[in-house]
C-alpha cells in the first residue's frame, strides 16, 4: 500500500509540473486510488527471452536496460498457470536440442517463450518465437500437449534484430490460436498479439471506473478510441446505444468483432486504422456523447487531440497507462477547452513502478 501512495504522490506532481494544471484544483479532482487485497500471480501474459548458460538453455528475464538475461525458474506475479506452462515449456525445448538465438553470431533460433492464460476459464496458450520459420519441434509439441490447460501452440517468426518480440508470421503448431477469458459476465477471444489488459482482477476494477466516469443511461453515442479487442467497448456496451471502437490492429479488430457477436452485442462497430487518421473523419459522421481515449505509453497523437478539441464532446474519459503523457495530455486538453474533473489511480501492476489512471475531463462551462 506505500507503494502505491506513492505512485499516486508522483501522478499528482506529475499532472501538476507536466500539466501545468492549477495545484488546488489537482488536489480536488483526486479520488483515492484501488490497490489489490493479494497483489501476487495476477499477470495473464509473460514473455521469458531465451539464451544459453554453459551449454543449456536457460529462460528468464532481462537485467534494467540491458540484453543481460538473469535466468528465472519462476515469477511471483504471474499467474502460477503460467509458471507452470513454462517450467514445462522449457524442459521440452532442453529435450530437443534447440539452441538459443544469439544476436551477435546469429546462431541458433529460439528467442521466447510467449504465454497467455485465461483466469476464468482456465485455458493456456503457449507461442514460440524462433529467428527460423520452421523447426523439428514435434517431440516438443507431444510434450506441451501433457501440461494441463493448454488449448494452442504456436510458433511465431521473428527474424529481425531488436527488442520487437512478435514477427509478422505466426503458425500454428497444435489445437487453436486463440484462448477464451471470462470476466464480468462477458467472454472473450483473445490470440496471442491481441492486447488484453494483463491483470484481470484489477481489469474489472478499472473499467468499472471508466463506466462510473462515462455515466451512461443506454441512450448515449460512445467512441472507443485505440479499442484494442474492444474490451472497454463490450464492457460498456449494456448501457449504451452505440459505440464505435478505432484500433489499427487487424487481429485485435477480429476478435473484438468476434467477442461483439459472441456476446451478443450487435451495436459495436469497428473501424480499422491509426486512430488519429479515423477520429476526424468518424466525428464528421456525428458527434458522440462521451469519447474514451486509451491510447499506448507515448499518449495521444497531437491531431487526436485537436480533433477531440473541435467535435466538442462533452464528455472525455481518459485511460492512461503513463502519468507523464496522461499529464501533457490532459493539459493541452485544458487547452482546447476541457476541465479536469475527476482522476482516479488503478494499481494494475503491483510490485512495479507502473501505474494506470482513469481520469473525467468536461467541456468548459
Amino acid at each position: 500500500m506505500a507503494q502505491l501512495r506513492a505512485k499516486s504522490a508522483l501522478l499528482q506532481e506529475t499532472l501538476i509540473r507536466v500539466g501545468q494544471l492549477d495545484p488546488a484544483h489537482v488536489a480536488s479532482a483526486a479520488e483515492p486510488p484501488l490497490g489489490m487485497n493479494d497483489p501476487f500471480g495476477y499477470r495473464n501474459k509473460a514473455q521469458f527471452p531465451l539464451t544459453m548458460r554453459d551449454g543449456t538453455l536457460e529462460g528468464g528475464f532481462y537485467a534494467p536496460h540491458s540484453h543481460v538475461l538473469v535466468p528465472r525458474d519462476r515469477c511471483d506475479i504471474q499467474h502460477p498457470a503460467i509458471n507452470q506452462a513454462y517450467a514445462h515449456a522449457l524442459e521440452g525445448l532442453r529435450a530437443t536440442g534447440l539452441l538459443a538465438y544469439n544476436e551477435e553470431t546469429h546462431e541458433g533460433a529460439l528467442r521466447h517463450l510467449v504465454i497467455r492464460h485465461g483466469a476464468g476459464t482456465g485455458e493456456t496458450l503457449v507461442g514460440l518465437v524462433s529467428a527460423r520459420p520452421t523447426l523439428a519441434l514435434q517431440a516438443w509439441i507431444e510434450h506441451m500437449q501433457r501440461l494441463p490447460g493448454l488449448v494452442g501452440l504456436l510458433l511465431n517468426y521473428q527474424p529481425k534484430p531488436g527488442n520487437t518480440i512478435l514477427g509478422p508470421e505466426t503458425r500454428l503448431l497444435w489445437g487453436r490460436d486463440h484462448l477464451f477469458e471470462k470476466l464480468g459476465g462477458l467472454t472473450f477471444k483473445i490470440s496471442l498479439p491481441s492486447f488484453f489488459q494483463v491483470n484481470p482482477t484489477q481489469m474489472e476494477v478499472l473499467y468499472d471506473t471508466v463506466k462510473a466516469y462515462a455515466a451512461l443511461s443506454g441512450q448515449e453515442i460512445v467512441l472507443d478510441t485505440y479499442a484494442g479487442a474492444g474490451t472497454i467497448g463490450l464492457w460498456l456496451a449494456p448501457w449504451a446505444q452505440r459505440i464505435d471502437c478505432l484500433e489499427v490492429v487487424p487481429a485485435a479488430i477480429r476478435d473484438g468483432q468476434e467477442n461483439a457477436v459472441r456476446n451478443g452485442f450487435a451495436h459495436l462497430v469497428f473501424h480499422t486504422g491509426k486512430v488519429e487518421h479515423l477520429l476526424p473523419q468518424v466525428l464528421r459522421q456525428g458527434q458522440p456523447d462521451v469519447i474514451i481515449l486509451d491510447p499506448p505509453r507515448k499518449g495521444c497523437e497531437p491531431s487526436v487531440i485537436e480533433a477531440v478539441g473541435k467535435a466538442q464532446v462533452e464528455r472525455v474519459v481518459y485511460v492512461s497507462c503513463n502519468p507523464a503523457t496522461l499529464a501533457r495530455d490532459v493539459g493541452l486538453l485544458e487547452q482546447q477547452g476541457y476541465m479536469l474533473q475527476r482522476y482516479r489511480p488503478v494499481d494494475m501492476f503491483p510490485h512495479t513502478h507502473h501505474l494506470e489512471t482513469v481520469a473525467l475531463l468536461t467541456r468548459k462551462t
